[in-house]
């Protein structure tokens, strides 16, 4: 990389100067550790960018650098960086145009359409049934 190029951003990566916000723990959550008080906090952010975050040492407990494990107390001072999470993907059915393509007796080839109904599960992942065709 030459020292002239820009620096490039990630993708998850938040705007730039977005303040991270310090968040007092309640006296209820005392003895909770660290990575599962972030997980309540970062609604729907993945574990592994939870761990990600403590091992960097951009979340801190009272000014300090904290491991996952820790038990919290009461009135700790958690500062929680930025964190850009992506939009989840909505749920329902999503009808998919499909071409299938396969030869008939005489060495035709025909194309046909046809509209498939599938389904999206709560990864953003769409699931259909398999046409089955002779191809």
């Amino acid at each position: 990389m030459d020292p002239t190029d820009p620096p490039r951003s990630k993708p998850d990566a938040p705007k730039p100067g977005a303040p991270a916000r310090t968040v007092r723990v309640p006296d209820d959550r005392e003895g909770q550790r660290l990575d599962n008080f972030l997980l309540g906090q970062l609604k729907g952010a993945p574990r592994s960018l939870v761990y990600k975050l403590v091992r960097s040492g951009q979340v801190r407990v009272n000014g300090g650098r904290a491991k996952a494990e820790r038990k919290l107390e009461a009135g700790d001072e958690v500062r929680i960086p930025p964190v850009r999470l992506s939009e989840p993907a909505e749920k329902g059915t999503v009808l998919i145009n499909v071409t299938i393509r396969y030869l008939s007796p005489p060495d035709l080839v025909e194309k046909r359409s046809a509209l498939i109904a599938c389904s999206v599960n709560a990864a953003g992942k769409v699931t259909a049934l398999r046409a089955v065709a002779p191809l």
